[in-house]
């Protein structure tokens, strides 16, 4: 226990995270594995792996066995965010061991025992046990002799033993997946060709003349993109379209907010309040039995910066009070306040600081305004009930706001500014389009009454979801061609760009150091970056069609330097190579065709 005990104080917080949530946490970003595992498998299951269905009890069982080890880590009762964590770390730990550790094991990589010595107590000691202030002696440095200790306790007690194997775990995960993207990273060879042509297109520079032709906002009658041409780019290129499921909803909400009656019987009851307060010889039993929503602390001091965060009327007059003042009742909305300087304390060189007793208190919706706005919620369903079309006539008819929300995924717990509505999102993925709830309550403040407008299953989008998107790519497209060609025709026999530059009535722009190389950031159109690359310098381009407008340039200079080295082709090589191992997961998860559905369940 006394073990435990120290674990509890030494490790502490810096357990909050759980050992193994960062695991990952290197090689991909939260927002590929979102991309990457997306979807649907079978009802009753948190996922899919390989194949294999990873049922609700067993992750369920992961997840209770990393509770266990964050409350022997002095964790206590754990916050949403932290139980949110824990599962990240559970779901984490299937992948590493169903993808990167069977992997690793193919390619013939694999731990031997004295390489676990090596990272416990030995040459290589993982930050995990080094840093972790458990294995720490009297002098505050790390002991080997610590680590040896704590794995003899473990072996007869079984919460130790839950926090010991759990780290060893950890840490020997850690280091397969360390040897296997080094692998990776070190099999990603740069050719002496690619170095060569890397060094040139970081090398060669180019000033340019230009002018651009916005192609503005207006739409183009003449411009038409059929719906042949629309099917066609959609059925080559459909791997673009991949998309995890989600809705599309409407949704109007009635917010729970204290009326103004609501608020004066809490202003009458805050003056009777204000009144005693003076007196009080007991200024922290008064403020209790008067049940202010700030308690009276004696050691706490306030600086101006923490009163403004309460109230700055209430900070402006402590700033300008001393000990004794009592301030006026404030009212900001539905709060009030008032205080009294208790003391004031001066340091050297530094701002004073003031011992404050503050009243506060929120008006809160009384049981009749509680009511009425349910009432009205109730109204509005009773409305909307037959489907969309009901819907939006209640939402004309009532005269209330309805808010457009689409994308939707099965993950999200929350609307705009209201969170804890993963009852709103469930409802949407178990109904269809057209489909209108009944009320759904949050946090007894908000009643939702939503519709949806719109489902998108996981998988390829349909031609439908994507078409205007792809219409109006392709307009863009045909715009430029069409722009280019009635601008070459203008200035047809021009020689000069500043002849171009009236005809056109346009202004000639400059740019210096243009190089061709895709790892610089020039923020210029890559259609004007690639023509200039390729022009013959001192001779007017064609006109160029890029995303955003038409470009008609002219070279002034090229140069070639030597300010970017092989060294620093090199390194960017190497820094690519190491990049690309973030990709390892998502190609894992991909051939594995990993299937996420905790969102179904949390």
């Amino acid at each position: 226990m006394a073990v435990l005990e120290k674990i509890r104080v030494k490790f502490g917080i810096g357990a909050s995270i759980i050992i193994a949530l960062g695991l990952l946490s290197f090689i991909i970003s939260p927002d590929d594995l979102e991309r990457a595992f997306q979807s649907m498998s079978s009802k009753y299951d948190v996922g899919k792996v390989g194949g294999k269905s990873i049922s609700y009890d067993d992750f369920k069982a992961d997840v209770d066995n990393l509770t266990e080890v964050a409350k022997l880590s002095g964790m206590g009762t754990l916050t949403s965010q932290q139980q949110e964590q824990i599962r990240d770390a559970a779901w984490q730990d299937i992948l590493v061991r169903n993808l990167f550790l069977k992997n690793a094991e193919k390619s013939g990589l694999n731990l031997g025992e004295d390489e676990k010595v090596a990272l416990t107590t030995g040459s290589m000691i993982s930050p995990m046990i080094s840093r972790n202030g458990l294995f720490f002696d009297e002098d505050g440095n790390f002991s080997a002799e610590k680590v040896v200790e704590v794995g003899q306790a473990s072996k007869t007690n079984p919460q130790l033993r839950r926090y010991w194997d759990n780290l060893l775990n950890s840490i020997y995960n850690q280091q397969v997946i360390n040897k296997y993207s080094t692998l990776f990273a070190n099999a990603s060879v740069e050719t002496p060709f690619a170095v060569r042509k890397d060094i040139e297109e970081n090398n060669v520079t180019s000033d340019v003349e230009f002018i651009m032709l916005p192609y503005g906002y207006t739409q183009d009658s003449t411009v038409v993109v059929t719906d042949a041409e629309v099917k066609e780019f959609y059925n080559n290129h459909k791997k673009f379209y991949k998309q995890i499921a989600s809705r599309d909803i409407e949704y109007v909400v009635f917010e729970t907010v204290p009326s103004q009656k609501d608020i004066e019987s809490v202003k009458d009851y805050v003056g009777n309040v204000y009144n005693g307060f003076a007196a009080a010889e007991n200024v922290k039993s008064y403020l209790s039995r008067s049940r202010s929503e700030i308690a009276y602390d004696e050691e706490h001091w306030y600086t101006e910066n923490e009163l403004k965060g309460i109230n700055s009327d209430l900070a402006t007059f402590v700033e300008n009070n001393g000990e004794g003042a009592v301030s006026d009742v404030i009212q900001a909305g539905s709060k009030f306040f008032f205080a009294k300087v208790m003391g004031v304390k001066v340091e050297k060189d530094q701002a004073p600081v003031k011992q404050v007793a503050i009243f506060q208190m929120t008006a809160q919706p009384g049981n009749e305004t509680a009511n009425a706005v349910y009432q009205q919620a109730t109204n509005f369903a009773a409305a909307a009930h037959d489907g969309l079309a009901a819907y939006r006539r209640a939402v004309d008819t009532l005269g209330v706001y309805s808010h457009p929300y689409p994308n939707l995924t099965e993950g999200s717990d929350n609307l705009g500014a209201i969170n804890n509505t993963k009852v709103v999102t469930n409802w949407a993925f178990e109904n269809k389009v057209g489909k209108v709830s009944d009320i759904k309550t949050v946090d007894n403040k908000y009643h939702i009454i939503a519709v949806v407008t719109g489902v998108h299953e996981e998988g390829i989008a349909s031609l439908q979801e994507v078409a205007s998107d792809i219409r109006q790519q392709l307009y863009i497209i045909k715009l430029g061609q069409k722009k280019t060609q009635e601008v070459a025709e203008q200035i047809a026999g021009l020689s000069t760009m500043e002849e171009i530059a009236e005809k056109l009535n346009a202004s000639v722009s400059t740019r210096s150091g243009v190089t061709f190389s895709s790892r610089s950031n020039q923020s210029l159109d890559n259609a004007f970056i690639g023509a200039i690359s390729a022009a013959e310098p001192g001779k007017i381009a064609a006109p160029v069609a890029g995303a955003f407008g038409t470009y008609i340039f002219k070279v002034t200079a090229r140069d070639t330097g030597a300010f970017y080295t092989e060294d620093d082709a090199k390194t960017a090589a190497s820094q690519y190579a190491l990049y690309s191992t973030q990709g390892l997961l998502p190609v894992m998860m991909e051939e594995a065709e990993v299937k996420d559905n905790r969102a179904r369940f949390f």
